[in-house]
């Protein structure tokens, strides 16, 4: 939200060089000088000249001090006092050093006004003196009068006016020209066409033409308060009266350099000491400046407060205040009201908008469009009210909002690698924001608070909304203003999408697209159905994955799979599945969840704990491993359930290194070594596949019970121990099958199958049928007829 303060001062100071001009130049001249001039001339041209005189003068002292004199090079008085006549007359009129223009008693003139003209006359009948021919006038002559009827020589301080066919009527005290009028006085010289002074109102009038060109004083030094560059300055009126004391100007129209100021209306207000108090322009105001930075200001109606030496106190604009500048970061501006204060050498202080305040600034505009790492940010403010402070240098420090705010921030490419990348559109809203500054009246920070809100738009893509207490933007003056850093804080809120999120802290960069969720947070995913809390959750906008750090828990909605033929990821009744760890990953792209640190899933009573997780959600599997290598360094543990002979749902553990799990095929594969317990008998081997029933086939139908067991299949290095009966057996391929409590194990050529009874000993045979609470064997031979066994292990309590 910069605003150029050099180049808004650049702008008021026209306005100063138009003060300067004026009231120098034609007050003084209407207040002090031409009206006692004028206005004594008649009296003096009134004496009954009887005669015609060579060479006479006329002086009036009053005190011992000269007031006026009048010198003629000849006089003629006609007859019966029709008209008199005067020839190269010249009338001197004594100042005194005080600036009102009163005399001091013990004062010494210092300074005089003196009027030429070849001829005057004056008809006594209707009161006019008209001056035939050409008349100068010198205001404010230093030292004492020549002896010579020259006009003198312009020095400093002394005002010059020279016009033709003046008219002053004695009567109505009125003195006119329709006639050129050029004046000069320091640093200025101009003209108009026509002029009419009022001697009763004080007031004087130039008819048309007014045209004003300064010029620097020799010896400016850059920094002054004086402009440097000549300055034409137009109206196509001007009055200056004494009640009150003030210049109104028409139609102005300012040039000095390459700045311009136009006005319909210039009201200039003076104190007695003819210094500006204040001014007001109004209709059109406009003030522009040309050239690398062209801006231009404009608003209907602008008042200009002054202190001492005519320096900017305060300026107040009003009425569709609009400020346009282009250049490299163009900028676009309007208010209602607008008032600037200013400090010492017209330096910006504060400057406050209101009523509907809008502002837009454009950042890295080039020619060169070709160029690979071209940016663009786009800055648009709107508030009901805007106060910004400068520091001494006029460098914009700091800005705050009043009232209901809204800041727009509109991204673009910051390096050529992410040109691919589609603009983001964000609209920001507080109750107040506070902006900081830095070189260049680049924006590096921005705070808003409270009810912060932030959307974020890119085509394509939903929105994303953050709410919160409050917010702090960080941005890049060395790109562009590019946004850096988002943090937000205080119970936020984020949505997008089919996503939300919770916490008390928020950050996001656009760099990497990162959004990092602190305080509690707790993050929903309604497409996966997916819900996480972590001390941490970052999210990935651009992939729209995410990440979660710190005593991680994870719900998965399995109501999707409601219903299925599926088993531990499916439910009847809708159990979510609930998964914690350390860490935890998220792909959109996949809908995959990876799992690392102590994992641990469960949905009811299925449990896997593993140190490596991943959850495919699309496919419904489970890849669980001993560690991120996938080495068998720690173990993967699972928990199944199985019916008794009696019906009862009985717990199973497996115990490997490495699981496969496909709910779709209700498969777990485990590499191993791998152990199995029941509450009856124990199992190892290198690999088991665990086929388990589907949920609508589970005994606990009434309740959501554990994943049953169909049947198991080990292979390599198989070892069983029974409790009861007692008896171990050993094989190279076991098949159970959960219905009939039902172990076949097989072997090979050279390692047969077998079990060791206490009482009988060892059996062996191509195969070996047993069974869960039950002594008997079935042995298989290796001919197509089959020898079964029946052996009944004799208990010692029985007779």
């Amino acid at each position: 939200m910069p605003i150029n303060a050099p180049r808004l001062r650049r702008g008021f100071a026209i306005l100063t060089v138009l003060i300067f001009v004026v009231v120098v130049g034609f007050y003084s001249y209407a207040r002090y000088r031409i009206r006692r001039a004028i206005h004594e001339i008649p009296a003096k041209l009134g004496v009954n000249i009887q005669q015609s005189t060579q060479g006479f003068t006329f002086s009036k002292s009053e005190g011992g001090r000269t007031l006026f004199s009048i010198s003629a090079g000849k006089a003629v008085q006609y007859k019966q006092g029709e008209r008199a006549t005067l020839s190269d007359v010249r009338i001197i009129i004594y100042g005194s050093k005080n600036s009102n223009g009163t005399r001091g008693k013990d004062d010494d003139s210092d300074h005089y006004d003196q009027i030429f003209g070849k001829e005057f006359d004056y008809d006594p009948n209707s009161g006019d003196v008209t001056a035939n021919g050409e008349v100068q006038i010198d205001l404010e002559a230093p030292g004492k009068p020549s002896q010579t009827m020259a006009p003198s020589q312009e020095s400093p301080g002394t005002i010059h006016l020279r016009t033709t066919a003046l008219t002053f009527n004695q009567k109505t005290g009125i003195a006119q020209t329709r006639q050129p009028v050029e004046f000069a006085f320091p640093q200025a010289s101009g003209s108009a066409v026509g002029a009419q002074y009022d001697t009763k109102l004080m007031a004087l009038s130039l008819l048309k033409e007014v045209k004003i060109m300064t010029s620097a004083p020799s010896g400016t030094k850059s920094g002054s308060s004086v402009p440097l560059n000549s300055a034409t300055i137009l109206a196509e009126s001007a009055i200056i009266a004494n009640q009150p004391r003030q210049a109104l100007l028409t139609g102005v129209h300012m040039e000095q350099a390459n700045h311009k100021f136009l006005a319909d209306n210039v009201t200039i207000q003076l104190r007695p000491d003819n210094s500006v108090a204040a001014m007001q322009a109004s209709g059109n105001v406009h003030a522009s400046t040309s050239g690398k930075s062209a801006n231009e200001i404009r608003a209907d109606h602008a008042d200009f407060t002054f202190g001492g030496g005519n320096a900017l106190a305060n300026l107040i604009m009003k009425g569709r205040v609009s400020l346009h500048e282009k250049g490299a970061s163009p900028i676009e501006a309007s208010a209602g009201r607008v008032v600037v204060n200013f400090a010492g050498k017209n330096q910006v202080q504060t400057v406050r908008a209101s009523e509907n305040v809008h502002y837009t600034q454009v950042s890295g505009v080039s020619s060169n469009t070709t160029s690979s790492s071209a940016a663009v940010q786009s800055t648009q403010l709107s508030s009901e009210a805007l106060d910004l402070y400068f520091t001494a240098g006029n460098q914009l420090q700091r800005a705050e909002t009043a009232g209901a705010a809204q800041l727009e921030l509109n991204s673009g490419a910051l390096t050529s690698a992410q040109l691919k990348r589609p603009p983001v559109h964000n609209v920001i809203t507080a109750g107040k924001f506070h902006a900081s500054f830095g070189p260049q009246n680049r924006l590096t920070s921005l705070f808003g608070s409270p009810n912060a809100r932030i959307v974020s738009s890119t085509s394509g893509q939903p929105d994303r909304v953050s709410t919160s207490r409050d917010f702090t933007a960080t941005f890049d003056p060395a790109h562009n203003g590019a946004l850096l850093r988002l943090v937000q804080k205080g119970e936020v809120r984020y949505t997008e999408g089919q996503r939300s999120a919770f916490g008390d802290s928020f950050e996001y960069t656009p760099m990497d697209e990162m959004v990092t969720l602190k305080g509690e947070p707790r993050l929903q995913d309604k497409d996966s159905g997916l819900t996480i809390t972590a001390q941490r959750i970052k999210l990935n906008r651009a992939t729209q994955g995410a990440i979660a750090e710190g005593e991680v828990k994870t719900t998965v909605d399995s109501s999707k799979r409601k219903n299925t033929n599926g088993a531990m990821l499916t439910s009847r009744t809708g159990d979510p599945v609930h998964v914690t760890a350390d860490q935890m990953s998220y792909a959109k792209a996949t809908n995959t969840v990876r799992y690392t640190g102590h994992t641990r899933l469960w949905r009811g009573a299925d449990v896997i704990q593993a140190p490596v997780l991943v959850f495919d959600q699309n496919n419904g599997t489970l890849l669980a491993s001993g560690s991120e290598s996938g080495s068998d360094s720690q173990p993967v543990k699972l928990s199944f359930a199985k019916a008794d002979k009696s019906g009862k749902v009985v717990p199973v553990t497996v115990i490997g290194t490495r699981l496969t799990y496909s709910d779709k095929d209700r498969e777990a594969k485990l590499d191993g070594p791998v152990n199995m317990k029941m509450p009856d008998a124990t199992m190892s081997s290198m690999s088991v596949d665990v086929v388990l029933k589907a949920k609508n086939q589970s005994s606990s139908a009434a309740t959501e019970g554990p994943s049953e067991i169909e049947r198991v299949i080990a292979r390599q290095n198989v070892l069983i121990e029974q409790k009861n009966p007692s008896r171990k057996a050993a094989g190279e391929t076991l098949v159970y099958t959960a219905a009939d409590e039902k172990f076949v194990l097989t072997g090979t050529a050279t390692k047969p199958p077998s079990i060791f009874d206490a009482e009988r000993g060892n059996v062996t045979g191509d195969s070996l049928t047993f069974y869960n609470h039950d002594d008997r064997v079935q042995v298989g031979g290796s001919d197509s007829s089959r020898t079964v066994t029946r052996t009944r292990v004799k208990s010692e309590s029985k007779p």
